[in-house]
């Protein structure tokens, strides 16, 4: 079993100096921690606050983590060159 889906990291307004932000996905039946790969990565396509060339070159730094079995994994955001704001789209995927 595999799934693929996107997820909207949400950072808060402009100021907030957020560093790091986490977003759960769950749902995922089938999913396990001990044999389960999980990827996540930076989609680049626009949101409210950011546009496709901002997801494309910040420096965005994307990890697939904590997977619990038959039920998701969390991923956490962190920007490599100053503090997150806004919204920004991620993709996922487990095999």
């Amino acid at each position: 079993m595999s799934a693929s889906g996107t997820a909207t990291v949400s950072a808060g307004a402009a100021g907030t100096l957020t560093n790091e932000v986490i977003v759960s996905v769950t749902g995922q039946t089938g999913i396990l921690a001990a044999s389960s790969e999980v990827d996540a990565w930076v989609q680049p396509k626009a949101t409210t606050h950011h546009s496709v060339d901002e997801h494309r070159v910040d420096q965005l730094k994307v990890d697939a983590y904590n997977i619990v079995d038959n039920t998701g994994f969390d991923i956490a955001v962190r920007c490599e060159n100053g503090p997150l704001y806004g919204d920004w789209n991620i993709a996922w995927a487990w095999a």
